[in-house]
Parts: structure tokens; sequence; C-alpha cells
């Protein structure tokens, strides 16, 4: 057996027992490698979960900002509304007495007109002034109606246009408060690059082809964005 060790010593080969304490070292080698990426995993894991719960913190914010921004902004619009009915139905009861006034005093007059007629003198000159009377209610009765008429159109277009500018601010505070959540987002989404690999030492007279060690791919979904 010596003389093989010999033999094989002049040949360039390493003897059995430093063949084995070699490959000994480079399993020790690999193991540690190994170790020391799968703590590198974990350690990236870890980091990864916390920013995933950090940035669902945040939607989560964002949602119920988003929220009571709604709520609030549905309230107002309520109770816009609910002042133009009472408006408009206060304007209707106010035109539909002047209207009845105004039939009732007609009445009157057309009542008081056809008592006097029997008298021609008395008649000629009630009937005069009861049309001039009936010409002035009437004008005034409805320049009254148009007023309120055109009140009424006003409220309307207000109404409108207040409308309009509220709901175009409820879309800049939306956009505002989603851009402010995106952005730390798209932040997240960018990777740190990869540090240079340090070259290992040659072992002697012996050349090994380390194992592969597999590292597990994680794979990021973006968190969906919540709905409005």
């Amino acid at each position: 057996m010596a003389l093989f060790e010999g033999l094989f010593k002049g040949w360039g080969y390493l003897p059995r027992s430093e063949l084995d304490r070699a490959l000994a070292e480079a399993k020790q080698v690999i193991e540690e490698e190994r170790a020391k990426a799968n703590s590198k995993v974990e350690e990236n894991k870890r980091a990864v979960t916390e920013e995933l719960t950090e940035e669902r913190l945040r939607l989560e914010s964002a949602r119920e900002m988003l929220l009571q921004l709604r709520e609030d902004k549905d309230a107002e619009i309520t109770r816009l509304q609910k002042e133009y009915a009472e408006t408009e139905a206060s304007l209707k009861r106010e035109l539909e007495k002047l209207t009845v006034t105004h039939e009732k005093e007609a009445n009157k007059l057309k009542l008081e007109t056809e008592k006097y007629r029997e008298t021609a003198a008395q008649a000629q000159g009630i009937a005069k002034k009861a049309r001039y009377d009936l010409g002035r209610k009437i004008a005034s009765s409805e320049k009254t109606r148009t007023q309120l008429i055109t009140r009424l159109v006003v409220l309307e277009k207000r109404l409108g246009t207040l409308i309009q500018k509220t709901s175009v601010q409820r879309q800049k505070e939306f956009n505002t408060i989603k851009t402010a959540v995106l952005r730390p987002k798209n932040k997240a989404r960018q990777k740190p690059a990869k540090p240079a690999k340090k070259p290992r030492p040659a072992s002697n007279n012996v050349v090994l082809k380390p194992e592969l060690v597999v590292k597990p791919k994680i794979t990021l979904k973006p968190i969906a964005e919540t709905k409005k």
C-alpha cells in the first residue's frame, strides 16, 4: 500500500487521507456558504414582510381618509340639496299665495262691477275705477310672479355651479392623496444592488466543483389599489 501511495505521489496525486480531509473542508465551506445564503434569504424575507406590512397600513390609512372625505362631501351635497328644496318649496308657496290673492281680488272687483252696473252713472265711474285698480294689481302680481320665477332660476344655476365646484375639489383632493400614497410604494419596488462576490481561495492541488446553492425566488406582487 505504501508502494502505491508513493507511486501516486510521484504521479502528482494526493493520498487518500489528505483527499478525504480536503473533501471534508470543502463540504464544510459549502455548508457555511449555504447557511449564510439561507440566513440572507430569511433576512430579506423578513425585510420584505415588514415593508409589505407598512405598505398595507399606509393604504388602509389612505382608504379611511378617502372614505371620510367622501362622507363629508356627500353630507355637504345633501345639505345643499335640502336647502334648495326648502327654498323652492317656500317660493312655490309664496307664488301660490299671490295667485290666490290675485284671483280673489279679481273676483271681488268683478262682483262689485256687476253690482253697480245697474246705475249707469255710478256703474261707469265704478267700472272705470275698477278697471284701473285691476290693471294695477294685475301688473303688480305679474311683476312679483316674474321676480319669483327669476329668483328660482338664479338659485338653480347657483346650486349647479356649487355642486360642480364641489365635485372638482373632491377629485383634486383624491388625486393628491393617491399620489402621496403611491410614491413611497414605487420607491419600495426598487431592488437594492447585489454586493460583489469575493473570490474563493484555491485549494492545494485539488480542484473541487462546489455544489449549487439553490436560492428561493421571491416574487413581490403589487398590492391592488383600494377602490374608491
